[in-house]
């Protein structure tokens, strides 16, 4: 991720507080999902793409929710997107920088 989208990132008022199992779960509801819903069926590559892969990581936070390491889970998961962002083009390239930044956001409360 770059200052770009840690500078536009926001997460939805109901996942600023609370656990980490609380904040990813509000995040995952109210954020991730809504933009799944928002670009399913749609024409256009780039929202396919960006919603797509919303609805991945979205699936990856449901098993993250309930393993016994939240936190070192989510990390990995950090980790991972980061290592997608350098080279993804596109509604994917926006989808890991949003992504990515939102995840040091719920981390660092």
């Amino acid at each position: 991720m770059n200052e770009f989208y840690r500078s536009n990132a926001s997460l939805p008022r109901t996942a600023r507080s609370g656990s980490l199992q609380e904040r990813l779960s509000e995040w995952k509801e109210r954020r991730l999902d809504h933009v799944v819903a928002a670009c399913h069926n749609s024409d256009d590559p780039f929202k396919e793409d960006f919603g797509e892969y919303h609805r991945i990581i979205s699936e990856a936070v449901a098993k993250i929710l309930v393993t016994d390491d939240i936190k070192n889970e989510t990390e990995s998961l950090l980790s991972t997107v980061g290592i997608l962002f350098p080279t993804a083009k596109g509604g994917l390239r926006e989808a890991t920088g949003l992504i990515g930044a939102e995840i040091e956001k719920i981390l660092s409360d």
